[in-house]
């Protein structure tokens, strides 16, 4: 109900749902979704047709916008789902490879990819350590920071991305811009997560060498941030 509650009422704010719902596991609570309905709790949507058509719209439109990749790029997306932007990336780019936290997501995709030869799922708990150091021209998340209980495990892809990405590089995300919903500036859950000023996202990325092109939709669920990767930071050895 929370899904359908966030879907069509983005901008409302429910102390009192966004307090309850969920494990507290971002593991735990997506495999439940993904075992009770997939579809719908990742897209919103019970039609596949409309999900493909909606994100073929948004990667189009707010996803790509300003950014430039061709049949050579190697992409990387940030909490994959059931998968329906790898396959749209499949037919555009030389490889496109996929995280998540979800296991049972990952079979879905797994079934859903099965005839794109060019696209790579992984199981993380968190990290891109499966991935070595500059792999990347482009990495991205849709939908998904927006889910994240606190904010340093999104800054936690923040740095890893600084490490997995060319320089020069672009990274592009959504996050839930709805910095006026103070309860869950510091903590929410893996349904309705925190919440984030555009301040406080340029300067997280900025510590990790990337220069913002540009931030976008501000005080709505799902703010747009790009941004390209300037500096070669030091990595950890």
């Amino acid at each position: 109900m929370d899904m359908v509650i966030t879907r069509l009422f983005p901008n409302v704010g429910l102390p009192f749902l966004e307090s309850v719902r969920g494990t507290g596991s971002m593991e735990r609570d997506w495999d439940n979704r993904a075992k009770i309905g997939a579809q719908i709790s990742v897209t919103g949507t019970a039609s596949v047709e409309e999900e493909q058509a909606q994100a073929r719209l948004n990667l189009d439109n707010r996803i790509l916008q300003g950014i430039n990749l061709n049949k050579g790029s190697v992409v990387l997306e940030i909490g994959c789902g059931l998968g329906t932007y790898l396959k749209l990336f499949s037919g555009r780019v030389k490889e496109v490879h996929g995280v998540d936290i979800s296991g049972e997501m990952l079979k879905k995709a797994k079934e859903r990819l099965r005839d794109c030869s060019n696209v790579f799922l992984y199981k993380t708990e968190g990290q891109l350590d499966m991935f070595p150091n500059r792999h990347f021209d482009f990495v991205y998340s849709v939908g998904v920071f927006q889910h994240f209980p606190s904010k340093h495990l999104v800054y936690g892809y923040f740095r890893d991305t600084s490490r997995v990405l060319k320089v020069g590089g672009e990274f592009a995300f959504h996050v839930d811009g709805r910095y006026y919903l103070k309860w869950r500036r510091i903590k929410g859950g893996t349904a309705r997560g925190v919440v984030f000023s555009p301040a406080e996202v340029r300067e997280n990325l900025e510590k990790y060498g990337f220069q913002i092109n540009n931030i976008r939709e501000e005080n709505t669920i799902g703010m747009i941030v790009s941004g390209v990767l300037v500096k070669d930071h030091k990595l950890e050895v």
